[in-house]
């Protein structure tokens, strides 16, 4: 496995609740090279406009030796889908993103989306927002927790055929629509469980 971390941007100065395994290639995206600042880890990639990091966290991850890609403030693509890229062209298998649960709402909700791009398809892509978990998933995915704890299948990009075992509201080759709440607050039923997506792609959530 070839595992990257992308951080994204934000005002957020809580502490990020994820910590990176140490074999990852971390990219930080504009500001997430501050974040990553404050948390302590080391910072191998710094993409984006650079309009948003500060002085001191640009300067601290090229100390650490940095590469830092630099990209027009006009531009067709967020900080954060520069961030994937770079990431995919890298070889990454699995990549973590770790968004700032204080970020503006239209900035998380195309977050959401862009995760699920066919771009993104040949790496197992993983979110954390502030205490909530996100995997896209595409075929087949394992979701671990304790039993009671929330689980919503959120389908992206158009409707998706689902079929899950030991949630609390089974889905059997179920039609989820985009428009729909039918995947919302579901539980888990037993420790883990098992999200098959017959046919489209969905965003599992898993709030706290």
């Amino acid at each position: 496995m070839t595992r990257f971390v992308v951080v994204a941007g934000g005002p957020s100065t809580e502490p990020v609740r994820f910590r990176p395994t140490p074999d990852a290639t971390i990219v930080a995206a504009d500001s997430g090279a501050d974040r990553a600042h404050r948390a302590g880890w080391p910072v191998h990639h710094v993409v984006g406009d650079l309009d948003s990091v500060s002085p001191d966290g640009l300067a601290h991850a090229r100390a650490q030796g940095a590469q830092v890609h630099r990209h027009p403030e006009d531009k067709d693509a967020s900080d954060l889908e520069l961030a994937l890229r770079l990431a995919i062209d890298r070889g990454a298998t699995e990549i973590d993103v770790v968004l700032d649960p204080a970020g503006r709402f239209d900035h998380l909700l195309v977050a959401a989306h862009v995760l699920a791009a066919e771009a993104y398809a040949s790496a197992v892509l993983r979110a954390v927002v502030g205490r909530t978990r996100l995997q896209v998933v595409r075929g087949s995915a394992t979701i671990e927790g304790s039993v009671g704890d929330l689980v919503t299948i959120v389908p992206i990009g158009g409707p998706a055929r689902v079929t899950t075992t030991d949630l609390s509201f089974a889905l059997s080759g179920e039609w989820l629509q985009p428009a729909s709440g039918r995947g919302l607050s579901n539980r888990l039923a037993a420790a883990s469980a098992e999200v098959d997506v017959l046919d489209g792609v969905v965003l599992v959530i898993q709030p706290g």
